[in-house]
């Protein structure tokens, strides 16, 4: 029998345990990947911020986002989603932690806070594009100060950027 299709977790201890029971077991499909792994898990430890928790709530909207609404998911103001979030940061330590809510809860935050955190919480609305997955999107407030259209920040964006997040919540 090849070893790679032998079930480790079956095996069975002196006592009579499996060794599921007592152990967490885990498959790498070769050597090459986790060492893979091994090296960009201790890059992300030694590199991650110490910053917890980066939380955006309730982002204000402006008429020209209402274009990309739809009758389904209208852009309406989420007031439970800014208590959300200011109730969630009461869970880390005030200083390792950001949130921004209406006004402030702008992509350019997001742009540049990011790639700080090791969590972040996004409640928002969102859309998921089937046809075009790439241009899912979540909504975030527009910076009057900067020359963007909008406040959304589609997957692609998203995929040039260099988060060391752990977690990310979408609400």
């Amino acid at each position: 029998r090849n070893l790679w299709e032998f079930p480790f977790q079956a095996l069975v201890n002196r006592s009579g345990q499996f060794l599921i029971e007592k152990y967490s077991i885990s498959y790498a499909p070769s050597l090459t990947v986790l060492a893979s792994l091994s090296r960009n898990i201790s890059k992300q430890t030694t590199s991650a911020s110490t910053n917890s928790l980066l939380a955006f709530g309730n982002p204000q909207f402006l008429k020209e986002d209402a274009l990309y609404q739809s009758n389904e998911n209208p852009l309406v103001k989420l007031p439970f989603a800014e208590s959300l979030v200011n109730r969630i940061k009461n869970l880390y330590q005030p200083q390792k932690t950001k949130v921004f809510v209406g006004s402030n809860a702008t992509k350019t935050q997001f742009e540049s806070e990011a790639n700080k955190y090791e969590t972040i919480h996004l409640a928002t609305h969102g859309l998921l594009d089937d046809f075009r997955p790439l241009q899912s999107r979540f909504w975030l407030a527009t910076d009057q100060n900067t020359t963007k259209k909008t406040g959304w920040v589609e997957a692609r964006e998203i995929m040039k950027m260099k988060l060391q997040a752990q977690l990310v919540i979408l609400s």
